[in-house]
């Protein structure tokens, strides 16, 4: 009896330690896979051009976007949509525009 509550036992652990190593492996294999969804997006205003000279056309290559996901990743992204429909270069004034990746939104 004492050799079969043993074994059942060991089982029993071994079975726990299997599947919480498949679960870590899949959520690794999620996040640096970027299978999972981003939470938020931010544009960096560090590395992106904010204000531009009259005259002078928005340029989508002079910004830095960031893609923010579950757990703390996160990664720079180009594949982003960049709405500058109200962007009009040859007046002075300030303007809005919106960045969209996949559901996300952010406004600069």
């Amino acid at each position: 009896m004492k050799k079969k509550i043993i074994n059942v036992f060991g089982i029993i652990v071994f079975l726990v330690a299997l599947s919480a190593l498949i679960y870590l492996f899949l959520n690794i294999n999620q996040i640096y896979n970027n299978t999972s969804s981003p939470v938020s997006i931010a544009v960096n205003e560090e590395k992106s051009q904010k204000y531009y000279f009259q005259g002078e056309d928005f340029n989508k290559e002079n910004l830095e976007v960031v893609a923010y996901y579950d757990g703390g990743k996160s990664q720079k992204i180009t594949d982003y949509e960049v709405n500058t429909t109200n962007y009009n270069g040859e007046e002075v004034g300030e303007y809005t525009i919106k960045i969209t990746y996949k559901d996300l939104n952010v406004d600069l």
